[in-house]
């Protein structure tokens, strides 16, 4: 009897203990309830009139080499010429702090991110008192103590470029308070972007040219060289072309070789009739010493021109430095021509910025989506305080059973 009522005297125990303990859980549930209230109609008074409005500017671009026409249609169509490339580099010098600091200094960027609304007391309206509202938020806009690294990462916030590779366009969306303002700092974006491609094709093009112009130059300067280096020989052994100097005292012994032997005819003919002592036949035998003499000294000449050509090699010189002219020349031309070609395609070359479309101006505000942001907000809020009451439910149960 005494074990029955002390069984019995224990399940009233843990009766009492558990009522307590669900006593505890229902007080700390009543007092979280009208903090959770709370926190949710803050959270959608914020969501539907404070958090102010923002105006989109759409626009998209692409990179493209030769005409404007040729290039847009090629773009949208998909085909060749598309250098998705150069896109890709537009694109991140978008999100660059350089874009940030050139907009900034042309459309002041710090003052359209902390912008607000204008109101006029005079025409009061629900629009007024919704623009007052708005003019509270202090989280959407820029502090205005904000540094380049806090305005950098706002503008990423607020600016999204997406690139299709496939195709090469850039898509651009800015966001601000007001329409004109994401429209001004898109149109100076594009401007910028269009003044970086510029500028990068130009560096391409001035570097190519300046490297085939040293080529031109180095080309020109060894065939001066090479002609000094001639002039030189020339000098040296006072001959114009030692090659053609002797051809011609060649040619020239042989012309005289020729009179020569027809004056021998001649003189042999006319002996026989008009005798040795006869003035025509005395002539003739002078002119054919004279020609002896001649003949004589050019051969003599050629002898000593060959034995100073092998004794200094001037003729191999010359022709070794013919060779190199000739080869230099041609390296010359080559030169020139690829520096026209260069020219040429820099031209056909040149990559545009085309502007496929925008920037649009909004008549209506696109964000904050004001239903979607409270329902996502309440689900998920929804969803952590089942958690948290499940979970404080699980702990107040082990409790209980210990």
């Amino acid at each position: 009897m005494n074990k029955l009522n002390k069984n019995i005297w224990l399940t009233f125990s843990k009766l009492k203990a558990l009522l307590k303990l669900q006593e505890k859980k229902i007080r700390v549930l009543q007092k979280i309830r009208p903090i959770t209230l709370g926190l949710v109609l803050i959270t959608v008074f914020y969501l539907l009139l404070i958090q102010p409005d923002r105006y989109i500017s759409l626009a998209k671009i692409v990179i493209n080499q030769g005409h404007i026409q040729e290039a847009s249609a090629m773009s949208l169509s998909g085909g060749q010429g598309v250098n998705s490339i150069d896109s890709a580099i537009v694109a991140e010098h978008i999100k660059s702090i350089e874009m940030l600091q050139f907009l900034d200094n042309e459309v002041d960027l710090r003052k359209i991110y902390s912008r607000r609304a204008s109101v006029r007391f005079s025409e009061f309206s629900f629009s007024t008192i919704l623009k007052l509202f708005q003019n509270i938020d202090i989280f959407s806009r820029l502090s205005s103590s904000a540094g380049i690294d806090d305005l950098h990462r706002y503008f990423l916030g607020r600016t999204k470029v997406s690139h299709d590779a496939a195709n090469g366009i850039i898509t651009i969306e800015v966001q601000s308070f007001r329409a004109e303002d994401s429209r001004k700092i898109l149109a100076k974006i594009i401007n910028s972007s269009e003044q970086f491609i510029n500028r990068l094709s130009k560096e391409v093009a001035i570097e190519q040219l300046e490297f085939i112009r040293v080529e031109v130059s180095n080309a020109e300067e060894k065939i001066i060289d090479i002609q000094k280096s001639m002039q030189k020989i020339q000098q040296r052994f006072n001959v114009a072309d030692p090659t053609t100097e002797v051809n011609n005292t060649i040619q020239m012994i042989g012309e005289l070789e020729k009179q020569k032997n027809t004056k021998e005819v001649e003189l042999a003919s006319r002996v026989e009739f008009e005798g040795e002592t006869a003035k025509p036949i005395k002539k003739l035998k002078h002119e054919l010493r004279v020609l002896n003499k001649q003949i004589q000294e050019l051969k003599e000449k050629i002898i000593v021109d060959s034995s100073v050509t092998s004794d200094n090699d001037m003729l191999f010189q010359q022709k070794n430095l013919e060779r190199k002219l000739e080869f230099a020349s041609s390296s010359y031309r080559s030169a020139l021509s690829a520096q026209e070609k260069i020219r040429s395609e820099s031209v056909q070359n040149l990559k545009k910025l085309v502007v496929i479309t925008g920037p649009t101006v909004e008549q209506e505000a696109s964000y904050p989506k004001r239903m979607y942001n409270i329902t996502l907000f309440l689900c998920l809020f929804g969803m952590a305080y089942y958690v948290f009451r499940a979970t404080y439910a699980s702990i107040m149960s082990h409790k209980s059973i210990g």
